[in-house]
């Protein structure tokens, strides 16, 4: 298959792989820097996928923030895929602004949606 790019289609300055549309994209870094700030966890900068996973593992907290921490993540990721594949296969993609809104909406709902608990 001939493609026109290699580039990131977000940033457009890197061959795009997994590791730099998810953590290392400056849209990615943004991202998640705003969901630490929302969560209030001190998380590092990750560059690759098992780096995250071995934090979280590792990470003390609370079963039910852990919980949510992760759907929050996951939501992350796949808004942050939804984004990339509108850039490149949408007439109107997504606008950079409405990522970090999206992802708050998406997780509240899932979570709301699966968990017995009462979330804020």
């Amino acid at each position: 298959m001939e493609l026109d790019t290699y580039g990131c289609p977000t940033c457009d300055c890197i061959v795009e792989d997994v590791e730099h549309t998810f953590f290392s994209c400056p849209l990615a870094r943004d991202i998640w820097r705003r969901v630490r700030l929302w969560l209030d966890v001190d998380f590092i900068d990750f560059n690759l996928w098992n780096g995250w996973l071995c934090w979280f593992e590792n990470w003390v907290a609370s079963a039910q923030f852990k919980n949510r921490t992760y759907a929050i993540v996951a939501t992350l990721v796949w808004v942050l895929w939804r984004y990339r594949n509108g850039v490149i296969f949408s007439v109107t993609p997504t606008k950079k602004e409405e990522l970090f809104d999206s992802i708050r909406s998406f997780s509240f709902a899932w979570i709301s949606s699966r968990s017995k608990d009462n979330i804020t």
